[in-house]
């Protein structure tokens, strides 16, 4: 027992802590809870498991039991790097074909508690590896390269503090695999996992204080730390305000008030790009940060996000204010000259309904 504790101390603390955070905080969103839980819960198991097997190893024990000990420890090694990238995807049909090596790498494991197509033991106790001794390795490699994509994509989408974490984790239990399988260390992998998802559950905890529950967009605060982080980097503001949603409310409830923002807030994001990172930064009032230098590149963006938003049933009415000749306009002077063209805007509209004898912006 004591030998247990020692090796796995690492894993223990970081596995351990993790649940506890778990359990007590009340703020976090339940599949992100869910995939941690899961994860710690398997790096546990995963200890007791290799624990267990190396002591009926010293023993001279070499038999079934061990092997499936043994099997059981791969199959676990593979179970966090898998359910992070559930957590990641959101395509179903991603989820499906990304669930196809670990079932194989099941099936392959089931088979050598028969037949040693993994490895088995000689008489002696010596680990001997069998036709497919490395494809569990494999497997954990091709998570590593699946999560180097997701990681690539959340680039992409401008949630690069995330994909930095990501891609340290994966670093990490890359390195620690390697040194296991190539060199004499133990207890490694499980250790790496460990502190590296401890280390990304509080990361997700810290942003989730500057996001929006609702839609998931950056909230106000977040808004304000941003441009004053990245104020030279800024070169303009879009102002854009939903249309009716206080109607919505009134007459059909406040879930169809919801739906709809969720429904805009997507339509917007997708719209925009990822050069224009989103914010919720009042009810029915969202601002875009623009990182561009041509303002013909901040009205392209509009117009894209016109043209996603009249797939809806929703409206919105835009401002843009943009820096003069490259000189830096405040924060504060962005949002007033952007609110009075988006104002400008929903008077154009609510114009143009009447025009029409359309219902849209006349309630």
């Amino acid at each position: 027992m004591y030998d247990y504790f020692v090796n796995n101390f690492g894993v223990l603390v970081c596995s351990v802590g993790l649940i506890i955070m778990l359990l007590f905080n009340r703020g976090s969103k339940r599949d992100l809870k869910g995939t941690m839980l899961i994860i710690a819960l398997s790096l546990l198991i995963l200890t007791i498991t290799e624990s267990t097997e190396r002591s009926l190893g010293y023993a001279g024990d070499h038999s079934r039991y061990r092997i499936f000990l043994a099997v059981s420890g791969y199959i676990l090694r593979t179970i966090p790097m898998y359910c992070l990238i559930m957590y990641l995807c959101k395509s179903q049909k991603a989820r499906l074909l990304f669930s196809i090596p670990i079932l194989l790498d099941v099936i392959v494991c089931v088979i050598n508690l028969w037949y040693p197509i993994l490895f088995k033991y000689d008489n002696t106790g010596h680990f001997i590896r069998g036709p497919l001794g490395y494809f569990t390795h494999t497997v954990g490699l091709l998570y590593m390269v699946i999560m180097l994509e997701r990681t690539i994509r959340l680039f992409k989408e401008r949630s690069i503090q995330e994909a930095i974490i990501i891609l340290y984790v994966s670093a990490v239990t890359v390195f620690a695999l390697c040194m296991e399988t190539f060199g004499q260390s133990e207890y490694l992998i499980s250790t790496a996992m460990a502190a590296g998802f401890l280390m990304y559950y509080m990361f997700m905890q810290v942003q989730f204080s500057s996001r929006d529950p609702l839609t998931n967009l950056l909230n106000r605060s977040a808004f304000y730390s941003d441009s004053e982080k990245r104020f030279t980097d800024i070169r303009g503001i879009i102002s854009i305000d939903m249309n009716e949603l206080k109607w919505i409310n009134d007459t059909k409830g406040h879930a169809a008030g919801d739906e709809a923002l969720k429904t805009v807030s997507t339509a917007l994001h997708d719209g925009l790009g990822s050069k224009f990172p989103l914010y919720r930064v009042g009810g029915d009032e969202f601002v875009a940060i623009c990182y561009v230098k041509d303002i013909e590149k901040a009205k392209e963006a509009i117009e894209r996000a016109r043209e996603e938003l009249a797939k809806t049933p929703y409206c919105c009415a835009f401002g843009l204010s943009f820096e003069d000749n490259g000189v830096n306009i405040s924060i504060d002077t962005h949002l007033k000259n952007a609110d009075i063209e988006m104002y400008e805007d929903k008077k154009r509209l609510k114009e143009e309904a009447e025009a029409n004898g359309t219902a849209l912006h006349l309630r």
